[in-house]
């Protein structure tokens, strides 16, 4: 790089340089920033992984979901639990999470909460993104 060193009058010196250098070694400069900050994002999640912060599900599962299936059916079926516990320990009725289940019946706000709870999820989990009748 060729550098052009002026007085600034003050006793100090100022660099000029060529503007295509200095852009180039700005890019380069912004470009590792960048990397760093990725590789801080990334042990950020590494942590909450390791911390139990994070909600791993499997991908056959999500897949399931993005498929169209209802995602409280889904993640029940995943988490073991028959319908007949799950709607006991949310205080609904096996038919109540039937009609969910089956897309015949929207739930309510409460009710999703709590499936989200006993399910261990977060509640944008197992709301129905766009129930469809199967």
């Amino acid at each position: 790089m060729d550098v052009q060193y002026i007085s600034d009058g003050h006793g100090g010196r100022l660099a000029v340089v060529n503007a295509n250098e200095f852009d180039a070694m700005h890019k380069s400069h912004q470009q590792r920033l960048e990397d760093v900050y990725d590789a801080m994002c990334i042990e950020q999640g590494y942590q909450n992984f390791v911390d139990g912060g994070c909600k791993i599900i499997p991908v056959e599962h999500f897949e399931r979901v993005i498929d169209g299936e209802n995602p409280v059916r889904v993640y029940r079926k995943w988490r073991g639990l028959s319908m007949a516990t799950l709607a006991k320990k949310v205080g609904i009725t096996v038919g109540y999470l039937s009609s969910i289940e089956r897309n015949n019946k929207i739930g309510t706000v409460a009710t999703y909460c709590k499936i989200a709870e006993v399910l261990d999820l977060p509640l944008d989990d197992v709301v129905p993104v766009q129930p469809n009748k199967n």
